[in-house]
């Protein structure tokens, strides 16, 4: 009975470090600069491994070249090679894309646990000296974005339903800051293209927020203005 109560206890005690370090990655996640985004991704794959005594940690985005494709751009530990040799999914996960791409969890508890169609999966996790993993999606919009992935490499191990709970939640929190970091690219982006031009028109373009009274105005119109870089 004392038995029970300790091992109780105990669990009672690894799920309430663990739903407070998700509550804590997904604050710091909150309004993160999108400088800081990729950073705080690395951060919090590091420590979700060590409270759980995983091995690896690896985050996959849609490939913007390859359609239906994933390439790796996060994880943890470091792989020990040059970032431009980092795989892509579909040449080493075919299986494992085509369920991710499709919403689907991928849960491996042991190797046997593939099927038959997954032979290519299987020998790319045998490559790695993967024993188990987890792979939930990143999803946008209702679109698949990507894929997040823990795995143990010294032995098999199950995946409690409120682990993997958590793995998808974390999956949201990255999804979105990877989703807020491309916007905020994308303006910054689009608005140098727009100082080029006007500044090659000798244009001074303004715009004002009636809801905010903000002026946004062009480099040009900064300095026409009197305002200093940078400022509005």
């Amino acid at each position: 009975m004392q038995e029970s109560i300790e091992t109780l206890r105990t669990e009672l005690e690894g799920r309430l470090r663990f739903e407070t370090l998700l509550a804590e990655i997904s604050a710091d996640f909150i309004n993160l600069p999108a400088s800081q985004v990729d950073s705080k991704i690395e951060d919090a794959q590091r420590h979700m491994c060590e409270l759980l005594d995983l091995d690896r940690s690896a985050l996959w985005q849609v490939s913007e070249k390859k359609t239906g494709n994933l390439v790796l751009t996060h994880i943890h530990p470091p792989p020990g090679i040059p970032r431009s040799e980092w795989p892509d999914a579909r040449d080493i996960f075919p299986w494992t894309l085509q369920n991710v791409l499709s919403g689907k969890i991928v849960i491996v508890s042991k190797m046997s646990d593939l099927p038959p169609e997954a032979g290519r999966d299987r020998e790319s996790f045998d490559r790695w000296n993967t024993k188990a993993s987890v792979v939930v999606p990143l999803s946008i919009g209702g679109e698949t974005a990507g894929a997040l992935s823990f795995s143990c490499l010294r032995e098999e191990r199950d995946w409690p339903e409120t682990v993997v709970k958590g793995f998808v939640l974390l999956a949201q929190v990255f999804a979105s800051a990877l989703d807020r970091k491309r916007a905020e690219q994308a303006l910054l982006e689009s608005e140098t293209r727009l100082n080029l031009a006007a500044a090659s028109a000798e244009a001074r373009l303004w715009e004002i927020d009636l809801s905010t009274g903000l002026i946004w105005t062009t480099e040009m119109g900064r300095k026409f203005y009197g305002l200093a870089p940078g400022k509005n």
